[in-house]
């Protein structure tokens, strides 16, 4: 018998729901779409992030996403995911400075509703506290609005008054907030009654609404259904203004172009983008990059603004801007640094792709050659010899008539360096960690973009040079997906575009394996990384007798289909490569900046690995 305790219970007029020992005024609400997983983490770091996915389905971009306090539970952080059709969150956590709490790489899994994370003390695995919350929190949302109308004023001005029915909450209702979408604008407004008189709205533009519910401890509901109001017009005859302060960057072969953006009594639509006479493109943005110019060559522009109904501004004022030289390569030589010492070989015969060098790959392959124990553990009075370094050494390249292959090398020669410290450096070599791998190419000269698509590197520009890369593959170092493969467009690499130009790897048809080893024939190098321009400090790893096995070695073959069919022979190609979770910790071919910031953070790692780098430094050259 349920008596509340031999309190009974107590219904008031009209409609009322029980619910697990709860008395609701109202009906009940309608349900949620999807499963949701609520997760609150007692507090031991005090930033943390979360990198989740519903069971079986596909993880956030890492680090994960940021935990907010709860201000119904100090000491919690709170975070809810719907896991749709999923009956669990599989999720690990990290301090966003490359400390991970994983459960010994078994992750956590959290079961639809409610659930309390206990981490646990110095990396021990944590404790989850299934179908628990923070005691005396509210985390029941109201039910959602129903039945909403919308009514256009017959007068002038134009005015849409909305309504909607009542929710209820378990507390109280404290308000409502009302959404506004028209075109690419969205705008909120927040009442405390269940009706509303919008009177902002323009004649000519055509209105969405939604409505939500909020109550006191912050909990929204799910949104209303949607209501769509036509504002009618007399027709748009008015043009957008002219673009003015239009600027140009030139390369040896493209023009970045930027300007200010129109106005419009309504909306701006797009620009036209002229070089002379001739239209060469369009953008929906006040940018646009011109490609395939010659060197040392002036082009005008002028661009034009337009809007829906087809009103066209006046041009712009024009623009001359002249193109740079084009850039000779210089081949290296056969120590490093070195970029370039071949341009990669075409071969006959498919190479195989299993992680290991069986012969196929040679030194008249290799594109860039690195120092080895450059990385910043021992950059000024840097001494963490005991981190896993992210040392690159090599990087090779070849191709066929249907495959791009690329093979690259890191190496640890902290036996050799540190050998009190060689046990905790390679006790998680690169191989056993999820440290995202980037493989930027350039396939167009003048193009590509500056930024990386997943934001890293402070979202800040990440490479800056001549070089910009039009595709960008994204890897982790343990292969746990196939990684992400994007296409730059008008200067941006794109995510999550429906598979346009964002792709898994699997999609694309590329193919990456691993193993422990070597891949080289010499490997030279610096015992620390303040020496790398003294040639005199330069030594032979391998006579000194490092062992290899501490070392990786990776492959990969990409579908030239899948980076726009590149001339190899004719035109070639641009390769540069790095890893790191924040920003490059060592690139192939090496560039200064992943070694410009000394000093150790408090847990005594070194501060290069999360500062901001520019990367400027050429690519390597494939074919030409």
């Amino acid at each position: 018998m349920d008596s509340n305790n031999q309190k009974n219970y107590f219904f008031s007029k009209g409609d009322n729901t029980y619910d697990s020992g709860k008395v609701t005024a109202g009906k009940p609400g309608s349900p949620n779409p999807g499963n949701k997983v609520t997760v609150y983490y007692k507090e031991g770091w005090t930033n943390v992030n979360i990198h989740y996915r519903a069971e079986g389905g596909t993880w956030t971009s890492a680090p994960g996403v940021k935990m907010e306090n709860d201000p119904s539970n100090p000491g919690y952080k709170k975070i809810t995911v719907d896991v749709g059709t999923a009956s669990r969150l599989e999720a690990c956590f990290n301090n966003g400075s490359i400390v991970w709490d994983s459960n010994g790489q078994k992750n956590y899994f959290f079961n639809t509703g409610d659930n309390i994370y206990i981490p646990g003390n110095n990396n021990a695995p944590g404790q989850v506290k299934l179908g628990e919350k923070p005691a005396g929190s509210d985390t029941t949302a109201p039910s959602i609005p129903a039945n909403l109308a919308g009514n256009l004023s017959s007068g002038t001005p134009k005015t849409v008054t909305l309504t909607w029915s009542a929710s209820s909450d378990n507390v109280g209702v404290a308000d409502y907030q009302i959404t506004r979408k028209a075109g690419t604008s969205t705008e909120t407004f927040t009442v405390k009654a269940t009706t509303y008189i919008d009177s902002t709205v323009k004649e000519g533009t055509t209105y969405k609404y939604q409505v939500r519910a909020r109550d006191a401890a912050n909990n929204f509901s799910a949104n209303s259904n949607e209501v769509t109001i036509e504002v009618p017009g007399a027709g748009d005859i008015i043009a957008p203004s002219a673009p003015t302060n239009v600027k140009g960057t030139a390369t040896s072969a493209s023009v970045a172009l930027q300007w200010t953006a129109s106005t419009d009594n309504v909306a701006v639509a797009g620009y036209e983008i002229y070089r002379g006479a001739v239209k060469v493109g369009t953008s929906t943005t006040p940018a646009f990059t011109d490609t395939g110019l010659a060197e040392e060559t002036p082009y005008t522009y002028t661009v034009k603004a337009f809007d829906a109904a087809n009103n066209f501004s006046a041009a712009s004022a024009e623009l001359t801007v002249v193109t740079l030289k084009g850039t000779i390569v210089i081949p290296g030589g056969d120590k490093p640094y070195s970029t370039n010492p071949s341009f990669g070989k075409r071969v006959s015969t498919p190479i195989t792709i299993d992680g290991t060098n069986s012969g196929e790959w040679t030194d008249d392959m290799l594109i860039a050659i690195d120092m080895a124990g450059d990385d910043p553990r021992t950059l000024g009075s840097n001494w963490s010899l005991h981190e896993t370094p992210m040392d690159l050494s090599h990087l090779w390249a070849a191709w066929d008539n249907e495959f791009l292959y690329l093979a690259w090398q890191y190496v640890d020669v902290t036996d050799i360096v540190d050998p009190a410290n060689a046990g905790s450096a390679g006790g998680t070599p690169i191989r056993s960690m999820d440290m995202p791998q980037t493989i930027a190419i350039d396939t167009i000269s003048g193009a590509g973009a500056t930024h990386d698509m997943w934001k890293k590197n402070g979202n800040q520009p990440l490479w800056g040079g001549l070089d910009l890369p039009d595709y960008q593959f994204n890897i982790a170092s343990n292969m746990f997906h196939s990684g992400y493969l994007s296409r730059a467009v008008n200067g941006v690499f794109p995510v999550d575009d429906g598979g346009v130009n964002y792709k898994t790897g699997t999609a694309a048809g590329i193919t990456v394996k691993f193993a422990k080893g070597k891949g080289y024939t010499s490997l030279w190098g610096v015992k620390d990384a303040d020496d790398v321009n003294d040639p005199s400090k330069l030594v032979n790893f391998m006579a000194l007798g490092h062992d290899s096995n501490r070392d990786t070695f990776y492959e990969a073959k990409i579908p030239l289909s899948a980076l726009g069919n590149p001339d190899m022979e004719n035109t070639g190609i641009g390769v540069m490569l790095h890893q790191g979770e924040y920003s490059p910790m060592d690139t192939l071919p090496n560039d200064p900046a992943t070694s410009d910031t000394p000093g150790i953070s408090d847990s005594n790692s070194p501060k290069e690995w999360s500062d901001i780098d520019l990367l400027t430094a050429p690519f390597a050259r494939i074919g030409k």
